[in-house]
């Protein structure tokens, strides 16, 4: 670490000097590894294991006792079905550190909790994380939408700037501002955008006007769709643990010809897992585009009932559906 300005040590002059730090400070490089490491420690002493499938979540099982602790940086969620268990916890980590204890969770990570003991579901949403990117934009007044992409006219490199006069005019729209925005929600409650706000991270490089129109209307359908919800709990239709749905189209790509791979992965009726994203190749055949989606979505399957059986859900075995039979046709 440099010295900080005004701080001198006898026979220590010149800037080529610094400092040997004696315990982790906030903002170096190494911080989140030291807390990483720490926070690892403690809650493996309390009697906590780090699941394989995903080093964020821990797990603590003793008897009929069972915790799950999801961590994200320093925010950590307690599940468990005995509250006498999570209030041991939560005495332990404040016998090691300072904690701020919120209670019963509604908020977290900008994603809106609500529980609904009646009908046994959680819901997840981030209304007012909408209402700021609308009010951000000035868009909190504009007229609903009931997609989030128009299906014609296809967007592509041609609608970028081309000349100088052109890139001028946009230098100073926020398009990938609110396209960053706008990637957190798809990523986090909205499944249902991630196709449109994955076009548009095609342009990002240097978006057109046409490009930030088909970002406001985006924008639109949020402003219609508010306080959409992914629900969970609802009676599933068969005694599979998860369903998948998978598809592709064919050289959707209006520039490079390549497919956009989807999917998306429930639970209890809601959407755990989703993806929607450009192919690394180009498919000479829907029933390519479709084989290999399904295979990359057959992966995260694997990887799905790895996480579920190491928390204690033992799946049976499951399916995937895809929209094209090519691929069932290639076994």
């Amino acid at each position: 670490m440099r010295k900080p300005e005004g701080v001198e040590f006898e026979g220590y002059e010149g800037t080529s000097w610094v400092l040997q730090l004696l315990k982790g400070l906030y903002g170096i490089k190494q911080g989140p590894r030291i807390w990483s490491v720490k926070l690892h420690t403690v809650v493996s002493e309390i009697g906590f294991k780090r699941l394989e499938s995903d080093h964020s979540v821990f797990i603590y099982e003793r008897d009929s006792v069972k915790i799950i602790v999801p961590v994200h940086v320093d925010d950590l969620l307690l599940a468990s079905k005995s509250s006498e268990a999570i209030q041991m916890v939560k005495d332990e980590l404040k016998a090691r550190f300072k904690i701020h204890d919120q209670g019963p969770t509604s908020f977290l990570l900008g994603v809106k909790l609500e529980r609904d003991r009646q009908s046994h579901t959680i819901s997840l949403s981030q209304p007012a994380y909408i209402e700021q990117i609308l009010e951000t934009y000035k868009m909190q007044d504009c007229n609903g939408a009931d997609t989030p992409m128009a299906e014609k006219p296809l967007l592509s490199t041609k609608d970028s700037p081309q000349t100088e006069q052109e890139k001028l005019e946009m230098r100073n729209v926020p398009y990938r501002e609110a396209l960053g925005k706008l990637i957190y929600l798809a990523t986090a409650t909205r499944p249902d955008i991630s196709y449109a706000v994955g076009v548009l991270c095609w342009f990002s490089k240097n978006p057109g006007q046409a490009h930030w129109l088909a970002l406001k209307r985006v924008l639109q359908y949020l402003r219609k769709t508010t306080n959409y919800k992914l629900t969970y709990g609802l009676k599933p239709d068969s005694d599979e643990l998860f369903t998948t749905h998978s598809d592709a189209d064919l050289g959707g790509n209006a520039d490079n010809t390549r497919s956009t791979a989807g999917f998306v992965m429930s639970i209890g009726g809601g959407a755990v897992m989703w993806s929607s994203r450009l192919q690394r190749h180009t498919s000479l055949s829907s029933t390519e585009s479709e084989y290999t989606t399904a295979s990359a979505t057959g992966c995260e399957m694997i990887w799905m009932r790895s996480f579920l059986n190491e928390i204690g859900y033992n799946t049976i075995p499951y399916t995937t559906n895809a929209q094209d039979r090519g691929p069932v046709a290639q076994r």
